[in-house]
């Protein structure tokens, strides 16, 4: 679950249902916003700062599905998201479908290793697996997506998993 995430400056890529919006104004005068959204996991707080905001202002409306990109903040016992980019779902599955899913695994938990062998022989695809093993690298192909990132991430830690 992304609420689970304490580490600051972690950063992420996520699907979202956004379901509602409040418009602040800063110190300086500017509009933000504070959005709750929900993912496939859990719901989380997220704030687009002025600049953000501006640029995204008609995408980020209320139960609209966008892809989320942006930073964690851990304060106060809680976790947040700074967005920076705000996508469209279909957009961000071609930029995916570019990249590289890398995974570190420590190799002395044998158990984790067979789950998410598990998960990626259920969505096998075109997209390049890496799998880094202590000095040991493996290569599979898999079909990235949300769910499958958010599978992952409940066996081995979001940081622990990249998009290259």
């Amino acid at each position: 679950e992304i609420t689970n995430i304490k580490n600051e400056n972690i950063e992420i890529s996520v699907v979202v249902d956004i379901k509602s919006r409040r418009i602040g104004t800063t110190k300086k005068n500017g509009k933000m916003c504070f959005i709750l959204a929900e993912d496939a996991t859990s719901s989380i707080e997220m704030i687009a700062f002025p600049e953000t905001f501006s640029r995204y202002y008609n995408v980020i409306v209320n139960n609209s599905v966008v892809v989320i990109k942006g930073k964690i903040s851990y304060k106060d016992s809680k976790s947040k998201i700074i967005i920076s980019q705000v996508i469209n779902p279909e957009e961000f599955v071609d930029e995916c479908q570019s990249k590289a899913l890398h995974l570190k695994i420590d190799n002395s938990d044998i158990e984790k290793g067979r789950r998410i062998s598990e998960i990626i022989q259920q969505n096998r695809g075109i997209s390049d697996l890496v799998y880094v093993e202590q000095r040991k690298i493996y290569k599979n192909y898999c079909n990235i997506t949300n769910e499958l990132i958010c599978e992952i991430a409940k066996i081995i830690t979001y940081g622990n998993i990249s998009l290259i």
